[in-house]
């Protein structure tokens, strides 16, 4: 007799691999797109000054501070449409392991309890695939609201640099480096907008999602 062999399905690795084909899209992308784009396809400058109302930063790539403004215009517009999806990956791994990453990374007010030594995040995983029971202790109550301020605040001036951006006529020298290898295009632009400030960005707004609704949950059961 045949043996029913079924395919193998990892949701999470399935989403990681979708992160990496997002962020090799996007690096294609750095080094593809037309100089003039935005005069040829008018719809999609008109969505690009639409988001600059959200984005101040596109407002400051100019023919004074960038050599193909509309091509770096029109990539930050596509990099910043595609970070929901950035969000959705980071949100569904948080939350795929609730009793090791979620303790780990979230603090909220429904995580009362913590990792009792530094090392568990390494030795946690094999307690769990010998059915072991994870070392953990009580995290306070004033320790969850301390932190988890602290992540939504982190998580807001994150997006405010992300969508301001550094200005090209900064006096902090590091600012002005990161200005120009924003409008340098290709990989510079890439790395540095793609795959660094906007994947942490992601990170941070999944980690924030999870500490909002933690704390719906939390109102919910207190007022039920």
């Amino acid at each position: 007799m045949k043996k029913n062999n079924k395919l193998s399905f990892d949701p999470i690795k399935n989403q990681w691999l979708l992160l990496f084909y997002l962020l090799v899209a996007e690096l294609i992308l750095a080094y593809s797109i037309p100089a003039n784009i935005l005069t040829q396809w008018v719809f999609l400058g008109a969505l690009v000054n639409f988001m600059q109302n959200i984005a101040p930063v596109l407002g400051k790539i100019t023919h004074e501070t960038a050599e193909h403004p509309d091509a770096v215009r029109c990539y930050i517009f596509v990099t910043l449409a595609l970070l929901p999806v950035k969000v959705w990956i980071f949100y569904q791994w948080l939350n795929s392991d609730r009793s090791g990453i979620y303790r780990y990374l979230v603090v909220s007010i429904l995580t009362d309890q913590k990792p009792a030594e530094g090392d568990n995040f390494i030795t946690d995983p094999l307690r769990q695939e010998n059915q072991q029971p994870v070392k953990q202790k009580p995290r306070s109550l004033f320790s969850r609201l301390f932190w988890s301020t602290l992540i939504l605040l982190f998580t807001v001036g994150e997006c405010w640099v992300i969508y301001e951006y550094y200005t090209p006529d900064s006096s902090a020298f590091y600012d002005q480096l990161d200005f120009r290898r924003l409008v340098s295009e290709g990989y510079s632009m890439w790395s540095d907008w793609a795959l660094q400030d906007l994947t942490l960005t992601s990170f941070l707004l999944a980690v924030s999602l999870c500490i909002l609704r933690d704390y719906g949950i939390y109102f919910k059961q207190l007022f039920n």
